[in-house]
């Protein structure tokens, strides 16, 4: 489902604390989090930024994107823009023009 890297795992080891201190922490359920982890659930911004102070580590740094993975869009347009994403080239531009 999610076409992103999580690695909250990964912090959440690093510090010590099981899935349920952290979904405690942050107010979810502990499955929320045992999903996420799975990269099965897209989290709402809240729980991002709820999670990067948790576990004091930088947002960019608990969740990535892949550029190899294929992407999935609700729709062939972006919506800040409102231009055509139709073409590798388009699509590349864009993810480079997120990363700076």
């Amino acid at each position: 489902m999610a076409d992103f890297i999580c690695n909250v795992k990964r912090y959440r080891q690093w510090k010590g604390l099981a899935q349920e201190q952290l979904a405690e922490k942050a107010g979810v359920r502990r499955e929320t989090i045992l999903r996420l982890e799975a990269e099965k659930y897209n989290p709402s911004l809240k729980l991002v930024f709820d999670l990067s102070r948790i576990l004091e580590t930088p947002i960019e740094d608990l969740f990535s994107f892949d550029q190899n993975r294929p992407y999935r869009y609700s729709s062939q347009t972006t919506r800040s823009t409102g231009q055509s994403m139709e073409n590798s080239e388009d699509k590349q531009a864009y993810f480079n023009l997120l990363s700076n």
